[in-house]
């Protein structure tokens, strides 16, 4: 008669370790965002008008990503393994969390910047999109804060807002990107500030 053994897997070793990813990751990102950023993004998501575009990205993404790679992207193991080391250097250095790599083909060049971050708030989707070629030609500084800048709009919850100008885009044309644009206008200026600040330290030098 010993003790019952459950058949139950012990998850709570996961749950420790992901809570203290997400600590480290919220307070290396406060080290460089800034703090008018981070209140309004939490604001936005909380809000009427915010929950109605986050819940609408959510909506949209599985069938906006099965078509994006269908259209223009490839599996991330394409990169290169070098470019894929650097990356995770900056993801290290930032604690920035892992995204789901993808590289454009080559045909989508030009139509995408060099590194786009896109993803959703349902399951933690998150995209880092590579334009390879491009950012190969880049001296290494410039590079360093392109991949940087692209996991500071990660680290900082703005992907969802390039998702919803982006299914507004293909939805609605021009017009519907636009009215995005619009309506997060007054958090655009200050979202590139901070994932610029995550690039100049990825980069090392101005």
């Amino acid at each position: 008669g010993g003790a019952p053994v459950s058949d139950s897997p012990d998850l709570s070793h996961f749950v420790q370790h992901r809570q203290l990813d997400v600590y480290e990751q919220g307070v290396a990102r406060r080290g460089y965002a800034y703090g008018v950023d981070l209140r309004r993004s939490r604001w936005l998501a909380s809000s009427t008008v915010g929950n109605t575009l986050v819940r609408a990205v959510d909506r949209a993404w599985p069938e906006l990503s099965r078509r994006l790679m269908e259209e223009a992207f490839e599996d991330g193991r394409r990169a290169p393994a070098a470019l894929l080391r650097e990356l995770s250097q900056h993801l290290r250095l930032l604690r920035a969390p892992l995204p789901t790599v993808r590289v454009l083909e080559p045909e989508q060049r030009g139509r995408w910047p060099i590194a786009t971050a896109l993803g959703a708030t349902r399951g933690g989707s998150l995209w880092l999109i590579l334009d390879v070629e491009s950012l190969l030609a880049l001296p290494q500084p410039l590079r360093a804060f392109y991949l940087g800048a692209a996991l500071g709009h990660l680290h900082c919850d703005h992907a969802v807002f390039f998702s919803a100008h982006l299914i507004a885009g293909r939805r609605e044309g021009k017009l519907g990107a636009r009215s995005v644009a619009r309506l997060l206008a007054p958090w655009t200026r200050v979202m590139t500030f901070s994932a610029d600040r995550a690039g100049l330290l990825c980069c090392n030098e101005l």
